[in-house]
């Protein structure tokens, strides 16, 4: 049997919501794997959260960790394919021929 999603209480929206403030405050004096740690932690609750996985693939790819920032990227523009920071970014690691078409395969709605 499947774990059942968690509920978005008040009382869980108000966590993700210091969770994420921590998480920021964290990435920006430079304690990132207090900021992961926090991000995940809101993902753990919200999987589709834009801001914790935009944030998280800002984290990603300043550790080097250039695959899973393009991954969080990706998922993150499913949420809001508009959205001009996280479109900026989807070529984080450069305009390269394989993240073009991670980009594609994975960011695009309805593959358009």
């Amino acid at each position: 049997m499947a774990n059942p999603k968690p509920l978005l209480t008040k009382k869980r929206l108000a966590q993700i919501d210091q969770t994420l403030r921590e998480a920021l405050q964290a990435q920006q004096q430079n304690r990132l794997a207090e900021a992961e740690a926090g991000y995940r932690a809101v993902l753990a609750l919200k999987p589709t959260h834009f801001d914790a996985l935009h944030l998280l693939s800002v984290v990603c790819y300043s550790r080097g960790q250039h695959a899973e920032a393009l991954h969080l990227i990706a998922a993150a523009l499913k949420t809001r394919p508009e959205f001009p920071d996280a479109l900026s970014n989807h070529v984080l690691d450069g305009p390269t021929r394989r993240s073009k078409r991670l980009f594609r395969a994975n960011c695009r709605p309805n593959g358009l």
